[in-house]
């Protein structure tokens, strides 16, 4: 037996074990809010065994009932959410001597004790940071769905949160000191917590500060680095102490330089925090150590002639040492190394002022060994570079300040130009406050004494800057010891202000007031009034403004705009996006004085609808939407049953024969009278069939078929059309109507339709996805129904395993005797190639046997093994055979007289014309809240309920239910666009998206709504009593 894999978690108790008094089946189900459980009742069976059952699309779980219990009983803690819930239940069940399975659907609603949303009443942060507050939602109750947390306003995007249970939610940064107002929002399904916080925004922390004070030494060297980044905050000589305010909170590194004649202390690195005042003491002893061996100074020389060079270092043994520095005894620590275990070499660029060091020093390196500071080698060297100190550049030719306007370029020539000898590699750039683009060319030159480099500088201001900007350009030497820079101002016009006044939203009232306030920009020359992008109103004298006049058709959502453009042709621009809610309104009605029995419809730009009067004939009618004028044709004494458009034609089907109508109704041509039969249906597509009585006839040929019993619905696909009886669903040829396929019913169908690659056959009930090659094997997925004969010996388990399509499941079959059968008879054409097929999967067994026989038992096809003892998987088994002379039935064995020792899962059976079996795929049922109100084929297939329920079934086979309400639904939704229109039973009309939002929903008028409705510039609804009402549409 198939069964959909979606359960949940449920325990059923079921009492007694009397032979049953009723028909089987599920009771109503029982909430109990109390205990957290629901209960339904099985009636008229004798035990259960399994239970199936799955929450809201959830997994699906299994359950055994206890002994002779007929009750089920299902915890809900963990496994639903807050609201309105779905239950899918299947059970499998004993009457006499048969196993059943009782399914039914439940919606119920499930509401324990609210949960509470555990969040603090404020939140502290300091300007420039984020906070994080940590939101609970507490409930004595479980639940299955997460909960939705987000902030409100802004804010990320919802974070998932179990229940009981919590999650963190960061608050934005803000840059100002205050209090800011936020709403912690949590969605637990149909339920909705709010709790306000405040974002307290503080002061940053205030500084820290530092005091370096000397012990032992008036005066020396000191450099104190922030850890954070490198910099260095404080660099020079220390007489007596120095105190170092306004640092930022962080870990800091006091380094202290040698001093000839003495030992600097060990360096201090600690910690400061905000507000804190920290002294450090830094102890120098007079006298130094001896040299460090194995240190060896290899670069650089005695004598250095450029500002830029090289000092390396040889340590032997770099384990004994953790820090090195390298310094002018005179002048301190040039550059330092952190000292690897493994690391013997150590080398830096040191780049020097001429001015300041050129001269003799001492190059000393001091390393750090077991905490305390020791002496390397020292050499001394002396700094001979070649050097220019009153060497200068200078930019000549640029203007103090330029005006631009938005959007506008501009490029400057200028000169950069030698002074007092300077001369060498030199690089320059340009660069701008934010707001502007800028660009310099050359970015490199070699200056020559005395000489000129021509500059070219481009400036670009976007469209949306305004205000004053500063550039700023500069050069420098290749050594970076050089600087020269030019400032020069930019004046960016700016652009008028413009700010738009409208109605709040929605919009309610007609006309619309818009106006526009402008400032800056200087004289303003017109404002002009935009709606979606088309101008509406031009407004040249203050005050600005426009009154829009929209009519019902208006409705939906717009977008106003403003343009002030100045005197100097600079334009400012504001925008707002407004709902036009004008409401739904019967804006005419017609009053035809027949009762309505097809259309409405559109064609040409015309409404057409049939109906019939109170003696019996029938009228089309054809309405101009323009001025409501109308025309009708009158059929004496034959009733109107249905209107239909194929290829811009127009058919009417009357209650005994179908006609031709020309679209102005000025005549009607005669099609088809059939010889008996009531009125079935009228359907296109691509070609016109009417169906009366058990006749069809292909419209506008003579080609008739008689099935031999009334036809319910047509459905055609391409070359072939399908038509369903009471008992079967017959695929026919198009070109001859001959038969190409039948399957058994075993429900009354309301609907057939083809589309996407499937059959959906619409039922009191339910609407089934069958695959569109038919197949005449009843119960092919559910061996263990009535359909399937078999001997006492012959054990058929149901739901036993998995099938192979893993959605499904298979039966198990066992055999305790030698000659056996399970076996099926169907009816066939004699003197036809058939392909017989199913799934099957060994199990422990050793043999397994199929056969054909005709109904007379003879042999077609002989007892044939097909299952391999070693062999586990599934695998698919068919066999082609023809039918012989005169044979119009068979008997499908898939087990005859195997042997003993048969234990296998079978699944899938097919019965198809040819050599090649059609693929399997279980049929696939969506449940519908009431009976159904009419199907229709959009873009995806719609079917109306009188539930309440829209149903859609998509491209891909899957179906949903996007739109669920009460009252029931009157008919089918019609289409304009992407969106569809729906009318429930006690005259409320909605429109909506495909996915189910609503975009309108009101009730012109308390009556029930009739047919359908057609779009043509409004909605067209038919009422009783004769009535097509035009309705303005929602958007």
């Amino acid at each position: 037996m198939s069964i959909p894999r979606a359960f949940g978690f449920v325990l059923l108790l079921l009492v007694g074990c009397t032979p049953p008094a009723s028909n089987p089946g599920l009771s109503d189900l029982q909430v109990n809010p109390t205990n957290n459980t629901v209960m339904a009742q099985a009636q008229g069976v004798q035990s259960l065994g399994e239970v199936r059952f799955a929450f809201n699309g959830g997994p699906q779980e299994a359950l055994q009932t206890p002994q002779g219990s007929l009750s089920v009983v299902i915890p809900l803690s963990g496994k639903v959410c807050y609201g309105a819930n779905r239950l899918d239940l299947e059970v499998q069940s004993q009457v006499g001597n048969s196993d059943i399975i009782l399914r039914r659907s439940y919606t119920f609603k499930f509401e324990p004790a609210k949960p509470t949303l555990n969040v603090p009443d404020t939140v502290q942060a300091v300007v420039g940071k984020s906070a994080v507050v940590t939101a609970r939602v507490e409930s004595v109750v479980a639940f299955g769905c997460p909960a939705q947390l987000r902030l409100d306003p802004g804010g990320p995007e919802a974070v998932p949160a179990t229940v009981p249970g919590g999650a963190d939610l960061i608050l934005p940064a803000k840059s100002a000191v205050g209090d800011y107002p936020f709403t912690v929002v949590a969605q637990l399904g149909e339920l909705r917590l709010e709790h306000p916080i405040t974002l307290r925004v503080g002061s940053p922390p205030p500084p820290a500060r530092l005091t370096l004070q000397l012990e032992g030494i008036n005066s020396a060297p000191v450099s104190v680095i922030r850890k954070r980044d490198g910099a260095k905050v404080f660099e020079g000589t220390i007489t007596g102490s120095k105190t170092l305010e306004g640092l930022e909170a962080g870990t800091y590194t006091a380094i202290p330089a040698k001093v000839p004649g003495f030992t600097e202390p060990l360096p201090w690195e600690g910690s400061l925090n905000p507000g804190d005042t920290v002294t450090v003491t830094l102890k120098y002893v007079a006298g130094t150590g001896p040299v460090e061996p194995g240190i060896t100074l290899l670069a650089p020389g005695p004598t250095v002639t450029q500002p830029r060079f090289e000092i390396s270092v040889k340590v032997d043994n770099p384990a004994q040492y953790s820090l090195m520095h390298a310094l002018f005894e005179d002048k301190g620590i040039l550059t330092s190394w952190s000292v690897e275990p493994n690391k013997t070499l150590y080398s830096a660029q040191v780049t020097l002022n001429p001015e300041q060091y050129n001269g003799p020093h001492i190059l000393r390196i001091r390393l750090v060994k077991a905490g305390k500071l020791v002496d390397g080698p020292a050499q001394q060297v002396t700094l001979n570079v070649p050097w220019n100190g009153a060497g200068e550049l200078e930019f000549l030719g640029l203007p103090p300040s330029v005006s631009l306007e938005p959007g506008q370029s501009l490029s400057l020539s200028g000169t950069l130009r030698s002074v007092n000898g300077y001369e060498g590699p030199t690089f320059l750039r340009v660069t701008s406050t934010p707001g502007i683009s800028v660009s310099l060319n050359p970015t490199q030159a070699d200056v020559v004494p005395a000489g000129e480099v021509p500059l070219q500088l481009s400036v670009g201001v976007p469209a949306q800057a305004s205000g004053l900007y500063i550039v700023t350009l500069e050069a420098k030497d290749q050594w970076e010891l050089k600087h020269f820079y030019k400032s020069l101002y930019v004046n960016v016009l700016a652009k008028p202000t413009v700010t738009l006044t409208l109605p709040p939203d929605p919009l309610v009232k007609s006309p619309v007031p818009v106006s526009a306030q402008v400032q800056g920009g200087g004289s303003i020359a017109k404002v002009d009034f935009y709606l979606d992008d088309t101008l509406k109103s031009t407004d040249t004298t203050a005050p600005y403004e426009w009154n829009w006049v929209p009519d019902l058709l208006s409705n939906g959502s717009h977008t106003f705009k403003a343009v002030a453009t100045t005197a100097g042709g600079l334009t400012g621009e504001a925008q707002a996006t407004r709902r036009l809610e004008l409401p739904f309104g019967v804006r005419n009605t017609l009053n035809l004085g027949v009762n309505f029995s097809a259309g409405p419809l559109t064609l040409g730009g015309f409404v057409y609808i049939g109906g019939n009067t109170v003696g019996g004939s029938g009228q089309v009618f054809r309405i101009n939407p323009t001025d409501l004028s109308k025309t009708s044709y009158t059929f004496d004494r034959e009733a109107v049953r249905a209107l239909v458009v194929e290829s811009g034609r127009f058919y009417v089907a009357t209650s005994s024969s179908v006609y031709e109508l020309l679209p102005d109704l000025s005549a009607a041509k005669h099609m088809w009278t059939p010889d008996s039969g009531d009125f079935c249906c009228l359907r296109g597509g691509g070609k016109v069939y009417a169906a009366y009585g058990s006749s069809i006839r292909l419209i506008g040929t003579e080609q008739t078929v008689d099935v031999g019993e009334p036809i319910r619905a047509l459905a055609p696909q391409g070359a072939t059309l399908y038509a369903a009886t009471d008992t079967r669903i017959l695929r026919l040829s198009v070109t001859d109507f001959s038969l190409l396929q039948y399957q058994p019913l075993t429900v009354q169908v309301r609907g057939l339709e083809a589309a996407f690659n499937r059959l959906w056959v619409l039922s009191d009930a339910k609407l089934e996805r069958h695959l569109p090659d038919l197949n005449p094997v009843r119960d092919p997925d559910a061996l263990e129904s009535p359909a399937w004969e078999h001997d006492e010996g012959t054990v058929v388990k149901a739901n036993a395993a998995k099938a192979p399509d893993g959605k499904t499941t298979a039966e198990q079959v066992t055999v305790k005797t030698d000659t056996h059968y399970l076996r099926q008879s169907v009816a066939v054409a004699p003197e036809t190639a058939y392909t017989f097929s199913f799934y099957a999967r060994n199990d422990l067994g050793k043999v397994a046997s199929y056969a054909v026989y005709d109904l007379d038992g003879n042999e077609i096809v002989p007892p044939t093994p097909y299952i391999d003892p070693e062999e586990k998987a599934w695998k698919r088994v068919s066999v082609t055979f023809t039918t012989p002379p005169g044979v119009k039935g068979i008997t499908l064995y898939l087990l005859k007289d195997s042997g003993e020792g048969v234990n296998l899962f079978l699944w899938g059976v097919r019965l198809d014309k040819g050599a090649n079996p059609a693929p399997f795929e279980s049929v696939v049922r969506q449940t519908l809240c009431g009976a159904p109100s009419g199907m229709v084929l959009l873009a995806d297939l719609w079917v109306s309920d009188g539930g309440g329920c829209l149903t859609r079934a998509i491209a891909n086979g899957s179906t949903s239910q996007p739109y669920k309400a009460t009252p029931g639904l009157a008919f089918t939704p019609g289409p304009s666009g992407i969106k569809l229109y729906l009318a429930h039973t006690d005259g409320t009309l909605v429109a909506l998206q495909s996915d189910g939002t609503v975009l309108k929903k009101e009730k012109p008028l308390s009556e029930t709504p009739l047919l359908g409705i057609a779009v043509l510039d409004r909605l067209w609804v038919p009422y009783d009593g004769g009535k097509l009402r035009v309705i303005d549409p929602v958007p």
